[in-house]
Formats: C-alpha cells, structure tokens, sequence
C-alpha cells in the first residue's frame, strides 16, 4: 500500500488510502508512545520513513494480536527499535498538534 499513497499523482486519495494512512498516523503515534521511535515533521513525505514505520507497525501488531508468540522474535523487534529509530529521525520532531494545524491550512 505505502506505493499507492506516494505515486497517485496528486489525485485524491482513495477512501482505501485514507483508512490506510489514518492507521499508519494513529500507528506512529501509539509506537512514539511506547518505544520512543519519533519521526520529524514531515515524515509522511519521505516514503522511505513511510515504510519502515508501516513495517514496525505491522510486526509489533502481530505480537500484539497474539498472531506470533515467539519470545526471541520479540527480542529482535526491541532490539530493533533503536535502527528504525535512526533511520527515521529528524531534526524537526514530529508533533502532532503542528502536523494537524500546517496540513489543515491553520
């Protein structure tokens, strides 16, 4: 999906594209929460931060979910966390009341 949301063109979102990417923000704010990945500002913007959030995502969902139970797997996951965070990083870190306000138009 992260393909389709960076090469439509400047069309409008599809309602697919949007559930996606309004789970992928909602994503990004519950793992700076509980594993302190935070992207900059901007980050929807860099498809390759884009995809490695979207993929952090998708792997600690599935153990949270219980879809995978393997204890040195979560190990990895954790161990981890620190490459995505630094590939992710930015000067400028992401808020999410000012991302909210600058896309809107405020």
């Amino acid at each position: 999906m992260t393909a389709a949301i960076w090469d439509n063109g400047g069309a409008a979102f599809s309602s697919a594209q949007r559930l996606w990417f309004e789970q992928l923000w909602s994503d990004v704010l519950a793992l700076g929460d509980r594993y302190r990945p935070r992207p900059g500002n901007g980050w929807w913007e860099q498809p390759i931060v884009v995809e490695a959030l979207a993929a952090l995502a998708a792997w600690v969902e599935r153990y949270d979910t219980g879809e995978w139970d393997d204890p040195p797997g979560k190990l990895g996951l954790l161990h981890d966390v620190e490459r995505v965070r630094e590939l992710i990083g930015g000067c400028d870190p992401f808020t999410p009341i000012a991302a909210a306000a600058r896309s809107s138009g405020s």
